[in-house]
């Protein structure tokens, strides 16, 4: 993706320079989301939530008269 955005064709350089920014960071990000500043949600964890709450709906769908 960072590859990508280099290619813009572009002379202005506030978009080049937003894009340089914009480019760093993402290279340089480890990924996730902060829930409030106590943990990182990243894809392990989305995935195990996603999981858990799967399991909890069948379960619920099998006991339910």
């Amino acid at each position: 993706m960072g590859m990508a955005i280099y290619k813009i064709d572009t002379q202005e350089a506030r978009i080049l320079d937003e894009v340089e920014v914009t480019s760093l960071h993402m290279i340089n990000s480890k990924g996730g989301i902060e829930a409030a500043g106590f943990f990182t949600i990243n894809n392990k964890l989305f995935y195990s939530m996603v999981h858990g709450i799967i399991t909890y709906i069948i379960i619920l769908i099998q006991l339910s008269p």
